[in-house]
């Protein structure tokens, strides 16, 4: 069976090209990468799900071919949606993807008031995670 994410060789800083800029504030907080924020520990995710009503999270190691192609179609879709969005680099951080049992990359979490609300992993249908948010946000606001 194909593993979908096969490491090719590629350095970290490689992988991560597809992102794009990173700015960094000195200071080892978080730091956005288009429209996400770099997670990297537990606490400073728990802090996030407290902190936005609607957050998605998008686990992936930077080795993953399905997670590279994916990524900027997801960042398409937050695009005008009031959604806090995280990656979690799971290479680097496999005890945050060990507590949220993500088992298969990518995976999509998409939490709501602190609880997770929807999770798509390995094929996801980028129709599945716009009629998501889409769920996740009008909850939100009819909760107000």
């Amino acid at each position: 069976m194909t593993n979908y994410c096969n490491s090719l060789g590629h350095t970290d800083a490689e992988m991560f090209a597809f992102l794009g800029p990173i700015s960094h504030d000195g200071a080892g907080k978080s730091h956005r990468v288009m429209n996400m924020i770099t997670v990297s520990s537990e606490t400073q995710l728990e802090e996030l799900k407290a902190a936005n009503d609607v957050l998605l999270t998008y686990f992936a190691p930077p080795t993953c071919n399905v997670g590279e192609s994916l990524f900027d179609k997801v960042v398409t879709v937050l695009a005008g949606r009031p959604v806090e969005a995280a990656q979690i680099d799971t290479s680097a951080n496999p005890a945050i993807a060990g507590q949220h049992l993500v088992l298969a990359f990518p995976t999509i979490i998409i939490f709501i008031f602190g609880r997770e609300f929807e999770r798509l992993s390995r094929i996801i249908s980028i129709g599945d995670l716009e009629r998501a948010l889409d769920r996740a946000v009008t909850i939100v606001l009819d909760a107000d």
